[in-house]
């Protein structure tokens, strides 16, 4: 693992949502590779609702519109990591795989501290779309991996 990029969302009582990116490069920390996204001016979230109205303290629809965001890259161009962390339970861990699919992103099989694996993808389907559409995701919350 080359690259390693950690999502969380905040928000003040509902208001003011928004999500930072944080990237590591080869062990180090990568402020270029830093994002920060306001969440409350965001076009939709994935159950329709949003716009101008934010999310109201949905962390898991904030976790897919900035992991959205992220696979859509700044101006079209996008580097995605190897292993994307995410701060949350089970609900933001799925929104997030939600997220990458839809942007046709396929999630690799990752492994937790434990050894365990995640059966969501298989590694041929990953390796035929090379390593620029792949990423292994796991959640920040008890070591969880995207298919538990």
């Amino acid at each position: 693992i080359r690259s390693i990029e950690g999502v969380d969302v905040s928000h003040l009582a509902g208001s003011a949502t928004a999500a930072s990116v944080v990237k590591f490069t080869d062990g180090a920390a990568d402020p270029a590779g830093h994002r920060r996204y306001d969440l409350d001016v965001v076009a939709a979230r994935p159950d329709g609702g949003g716009g101008t109205t934010g999310f109201d303290g949905d962390d898991p629809g904030a976790i897919y519109a900035a992991v959205a965001r992220r696979c859509a890259g700044k101006r079209g161009v996008v580097d995605l990591p190897d292993l994307l962390l995410i701060d949350g339970g089970v609900a933001q861990l799925a929104a997030a795989a939600r997220a990458l699919s839809d942007a046709g992103v396929v999630v690799v099989n990752a492994r937790a501290p434990d050894g365990g694996a995640d059966d969501r993808s298989s590694n041929e389907e990953a390796n035929a779309l090379g390593p620029a559409r792949r990423v292994a995701l796991a959640s920040l919350a008890k070591g969880r991996l995207s298919g538990e």
